[in-house]
């Protein structure tokens, strides 16, 4: 699926359009009105209930508009520049000689472990940095922990031969690099608690036919769209990420995140509630 926001959904409440005075037309077009009269001997008393969303002018449409367009650039602007970093990181790494070298020395090797954990010192991102075999078998892998990085022993090493990104990735031509979709992660068939999303980069290295994967953090590519928001001075902009079928990655309610893995915790939300094409169609066919 395409990684850059697809929808944006721009809610601007703090200056909206006031009516002219006396202008009854652009009232009635701008508001909903309720009206309750309460009569008595004594007295009348009147209650208005006044509540609804006012019009945008035509001219703070249009502004509204491009800012929300400056908003969706950035933000894919920032996330093609982060994966592209990576990428070409990845690329240049998988003919690094020293590992290279590592891969056709039998057991563990010293020299890749060195390798992928100088790389992944380079982008605090990098979740994990693996090496796995054509059977799927992770050879080597250092994980990202509070405590810094962290080479796994071997009796916890998994085989990932049923995850797509293992096929896809080894299917891939030579010297090119599979990236795969913004999910959560999974370890030992279960999704990790607390979720973390992740995207996962991966490229085979031909001799001796293993395969080079990198887990990036999700959260810090998910996270960009409300930040280029704020920083681009939109702090009443609501902010929501989905997938190309319209679930949402991101979410105000996080019980309506993730709705397309059934392992992912749904809160008390369902159903349509998931699901932006579902629960808004208006919005999604914009």
């Amino acid at each position: 699926p395409s990684l850059a926001p697809s929808k944006v959904v721009v809610t601007d409440s703090a200056n909206p359009p006031q009516p002219a005075a006396g202008n009854r037309d652009a009232l009635t077009r701008g508001l909903t009105t309720g009206l309750i009269v309460f009569a008595s001997t004594g007295s009348l008393l009147m209650a208005a209930l006044l509540s609804a969303e006012a019009h945008l002018r035509r001219s703070e449409q249009a502004t509204l508009i491009s800012r929300q367009h400056g908003l969706t650039l950035a933000s894919a602007g920032h996330w093609q520049q982060e994966l592209s970093g990576v990428a070409e990181q990845l690329l240049m790494l998988r003919r690094h000689p020293g590992l290279q070298a590592a891969l056709l020395s039998p057991g563990p090797s010293p020299t890749a472990v060195e390798v992928l954990s100088r790389y992944s010192q380079i982008n605090p991102d990098i979740l994990q940095a693996r090496l796995l075999s054509a059977s799927g078998r992770e050879q080597l892998r250092i994980n990202r922990t509070p405590a810094g990085l962290r080479v796994v022993p071997a009796d916890q090493l998994q085989n990932k031969a049923e995850r797509d990104y293992f096929r896809e990735g080894f299917q891939a031509p030579l010297n090119s690099l599979y990236l795969s979709a913004l999910d959560l992660n999974r370890e030992h068939g279960s999704v990790e608690r607390p979720l973390q999303p992740t995207i996962r980069l991966a490229t085979a290295i031909p001799a001796p036919s293993d395969m080079l994967v990198i887990n990036l953090n999700g959260n810090s590519l998910l996270n960009q769209l409300p930040a280029d928001a704020r920083r681009l001075g939109l702090g009443l902009v609501e902010t929501m990420v989905v997938n190309e079928d319209g679930f949402y990655l991101q979410h105000g309610q996080t019980g309506r995140r993730w709705g397309f893995d059934p392992l992912a915790p749904q809160g008390t939300a369902g159903g349509c509630a998931l699901n932006l094409r579902c629960s808004n169609p208006s919005l999604w066919a914009r």
